[in-house]
């Protein structure tokens, strides 16, 4: 059941996403042209807009969730402890997805403005240092739930740290 509701829950996650994966898409060529303009001001500007809108995206999902999550599981599943489980993991794992969308963005910013070795500095350390060990300790000491927390503290942990690698990435760059 509680793999169920995860399979279900990523599901519903992935739509979740879209917005976050347009914004995405679109920041690329506006950070990419004003940086090869060499407008910085407006490269930094997309990275303040992005922080933002991290905290934005993130917020306006939890409030879609919190009255319509059990409603939109249950289109997945029969199961009434299936629901309950995907129910319980979208309203928690939207906690973290601030740092999702910061390490998608902030990851993008990056790489587009040619410094590509922080970016896997960013994704080596969310998955091997911060997501894995604490999903596998969450479940260990508190079983399902903790897993789902261990995944939004490591989310927001590499969130954090993508945001503090970008500032100070930029804030490096001179022409």
């Amino acid at each position: 059941q509680a793999v169920a509701a995860m399979a279900t829950g990523t599901r519903i996650e992935a739509f979740l996403f879209i917005i976050g994966i347009s914004y995405g898409i679109a920041i690329v060529p506006f950070v990419g042209q004003n940086y090869g303009a060499k407008a910085l001001h407006r490269v930094q500007e997309a990275f303040r807009l992005s922080t933002r809108l991290a905290f934005i995206c993130a917020g306006s999902t939890l409030l879609i969730l919190l009255p319509s999550a059990k409603f939109i599981s249950s289109w997945f599943s029969n199961d009434p402890e299936v629901v309950r489980l995907s129910t319980l993991y979208l309203i928690i794992a939207t906690f973290g997805h601030v740092g999702v969308y910061l390490v998608s963005w902030m990851s993008q910013i990056l790489t587009v403005t040619g410094k590509p070795r922080p970016v896997m500095l960013i994704n080596l350390t969310r998955v091997f240092l911060f997501v894995m060990p604490l999903s596998l300790l969450g479940s260990r000491l508190y079983g399902y739930n903790g897993l789902i927390v261990g995944l939004v503290i490591g989310n927001l942990l590499s969130g954090g740290l993508a945001y503090f690698i970008t500032r100070h990435q930029l804030h490096q760059t001179e022409y």
